[in-house]
């Protein structure tokens, strides 16, 4: 079997190297063939001076329109028989590569799932692993964290969701994560952390700022509004759509200037319900709908969304 890292970046030399770097370091033990692909959006930050530095690397650099772009050019590029993705401000951990290896060793799997953890800007102070438990529910993959990176995907998942969407520059894992989940593909996990992100400012969604949050938010409603759009979509996914378009919705207007007070630190559900209702004027939505977005909320926060909620 052989193995593709794809990696997309941009202006990304202050961390990149050491990206490649956990790449070359578990290629070694990864007991298969392993290729680095780079898709770069066209950097001007010495990037490329970089990458030339590892001639091993499959680089393909002109400008894009963003992370999923990359993405997707780079699965194109890959000649693997399944595919991890690695953003060019995180690192693999040690056995990364081995342990997707092994998660692809049952045919049938479509989408090997393992755990991760966060670092610091300086790549030290390790969390505590965030694991995977089983096959994910689609609760989990809207209110969970759907670590796309910490996952290996066999060619032919591509094949049957299909490429990133484009149109949904910052929710686009979660989106297609979604659709394989509906579409019947068979997921396998193991309790092993495989990769490490990089907390930053520059992170697009771990800078832990309030603009990043809304930015998420945003993100997540329109991924609702193109899930609900969607002709055959599954009744037990659409009424958990809904109350997460709700939720991410009465956040975004509770932030704003003027929007309603939150309820205060360890209220009840309906306590967070009904204050972040009062930022939503207008609003409207079923009791048990809002009763799911907040209890959802709060059994997935922090955790895997292939794992059992808390």
């Amino acid at each position: 079997m052989k193995l593709s890292v794809l990696t997309t970046c941009y202006n990304a030399s202050a961390h990149l190297g050491a990206a490649i770097e956990s790449v070359m370091a578990e290629a070694a033990r990864a007991g298969c063939i392993v290729e680095h692909v780079v898709a770069d959006g066209g950097s001007t930050d010495g990037t490329e001076d970089l990458l030339a530095r590892y001639p091993h690397l499959l680089v393909d650099s002109r400008p894009d329109r963003g992370i999923y772009d990359g993405m997707n050019r780079a699965i194109a590029m890959a000649s693997g028989d399944a595919f991890l993705i690695l953003n060019a401000d995180d690192v693999l951990l040690p056995g990364a590569l081995a342990v997707a290896a092994s998660l692809m060793a049952d045919a049938a799997t479509d989408i090997g799932t393992a755990g991760f953890v966060t670092v610091d800007a300086d790549g030290g102070n390790p969390s505590r692993p965030v694991l995977p438990s089983g096959p994910p529910s689609f609760e989990g993959l809207l209110f969970g964290i759907p670590a796309i990176n910490a996952r290996v995907f066999r060619r032919r998942a591509f094949d049957r969701v299909g490429l990133f969407d484009l149109g949904h520059p910052i929710a686009a894992d979660r989106l297609w994560l979604i659709n394989a989940r509906a579409r019947g593909l068979r997921f396998a996990a193991t309790p092993e952390a495989i990769y490490a992100y990089r907390q930053h400012a520059g992170s697009a969604t771990l800078a832990g700022t309030a603009a990043t949050s809304a930015k998420l938010w945003s993100a997540h409603v329109a991924m609702a509004d193109a899930l609900l759009a969607t002709a055959d979509l599954p009744s037990e996914l659409s009424d958990k759509v809904r109350a997460l378009r709700w939720l991410e919705a009465a956040k975004l207007a509770a932030a704003r200037p003027g929007g309603a007070a939150r309820a205060p630190a360890g209220a009840g559900a309906m306590a967070r319900i009904g204050a972040l209702a009062a930022a939503v004027r207008g609003s409207v939505i079923a009791p048990t709908d809002a009763v799911t977005a907040v209890t959802a909320r709060r059994r997935w926060r922090g955790r895997h969304s292939d794992a059992s909620p808390a």
